[in-house]
């Protein structure tokens, strides 16, 4: 501060206790008005991308109650790797105690994403009801990313065999959907497959006794074990099937489009585009309920009230609230203390009595003392 003053050290006109007032007495400030402003932003955000989405609601005081927000990162996030969302309501750190609830999900590298945000009044079943029925608009992504040169370059080093299913594996997943496709492949050569019809196999491995059955018909496959219906990665036990069945090429409803990179995602957007089942929802942002000039009478919310012991103190026992009542050493009564107990007196003048027969009689005793010689 003091450069940007472009004073001398220790010259500065404030303090920095004066600079927290500021702040604080700002914040009071704009916290009458922090819901409306918050709405504000939501609607220019809205104006400007699309892709902003929001929702909320009011009570019957036009008091902010619920509120779901998604930003334009967070919904094209959404698009891609919607199919896998965690709801998670665990936090409440805001000046409202409402609980901040936010919808988290997995991209095609295995990292966590945001999807979504929401400010709740409380945790009742009518709430989370309004909440899930907010309905995120699927449209179409404007723009293409590049390929990863770098990976097409070398991907040579990465196969561990010379197999067109590896091969394929690797033009279609991301490098971390890679590496999980590519380990059981390599686990899928330690497989005895026996055939007990055209579209029925029994997959054993060479040392377990446990088996497994796929049904592969040509262009459908399954196994007993749900790998892919659990993770969407094929299991070793489909790809030995594969392998001995001579099939080089696995069938693109295997290469799902949230492990895929994202050439193939988009290159799948645009085939069901053209084919007419890409459908586009409404947008949750609209608040055509609401006038444009509505906003201007939103109130900021109340506090919630959520479960849980609350804040006051609570009533205490009567065997907490007796080890708490100070007493006096002396007498042991809760009326007064040590040091105004009137037994005090008494008993200092009995030890001025003591003290001076203890005195009277060492006085009285005068011993004689003979030496011998």
């Amino acid at each position: 501060m003091e450069l940007e003053m472009n004073v001398k050290h220790g010259e500065l006109s404030f303090l920095k206790k004066d600079v927290y007032n500021l702040f604080t007495k700002n914040h009071k400030l704009h916290s009458q008005n922090d819901a409306r402003e918050f709405l504000e932003y939501c609607k220019s955000a809205k104006s400007e991308s699309l892709n902003f989405q929001y929702a909320f609601t009011l009570d019957s005081e036009n008091r902010l109650e619920h509120i779901f927000w998604c930003d334009t990162h967070c919904f094209e996030l959404y698009q891609k790797y919607g199919d896998i969302v965690v709801f998670d309501t665990t936090y409440k750190v805001n000046s409202y105690d409402m609980p901040f609830d936010i919808f988290v999900g997995i991209d095609n590298h295995g990292r966590t994403t945001l999807l979504g945000c929401a400010l709740l009044r409380n945790k009742k079943l009518k709430t989370f009801e309004w909440l899930f029925k907010v309905d995120l608009a699927i449209e179409d992504v404007g723009h293409k990313q590049l390929h990863d040169g770098m990976l097409a370059k070398y991907q040579e080093s990465h196969f561990k065999s010379l197999s067109p299913l590896e091969k394929q594996g690797y033009q279609v997943l991301t490098p971390f959907a890679f590496k999980k496709f590519q380990k059981q492949f390599a686990q899928a050569i330690q497989y005895l497959v026996r055939e007990e019809n055209d579209t029925s196999f029994i997959v054993k491995h060479y040392k377990a006794a446990r088996c497994h059955q796929v049904v592969w018909d040509g262009k459908m496959a399954k196994c007993t074990c749900k790998n892919f219906e659990f993770v969407g990665i094929l299991c070793r036990h489909i790809l030995s099937v594969f392998l001995r069945k001579d099939c080089f090429e696995i069938p693109s409803s295997y290469w799902l489009s949230r492990w895929s990179r994202e050439e193939a995602q988009f290159t799948e957007i645009s085939l069901l585009k053209q084919e007419g089942n890409f459908d586009v929802s409404s947008s949750c942002g609209n608040n055509s309920h609401l006038e444009t000039n509505a906003i201007e009478l939103v109130q900021c919310p109340i506090i919630s009230k959520t479960k849980g012991r609350l804040k006051q103190k609570r009533i205490r026992s009567g065997k907490e609230l007796a080890r708490q009542v100070k007493r006096c050493r002396l007498c042991k009564s809760s009326s007064h203390n040590f040091s105004t107990c009137p037994e005090r007196e008494d008993d200092n003048s009995q030890q001025v009595d003591k003290t001076k027969k203890l005195d009277m009689q060492i006085e009285d005793f005068n011993p004689i003392f003979h030496f011998k010689c």
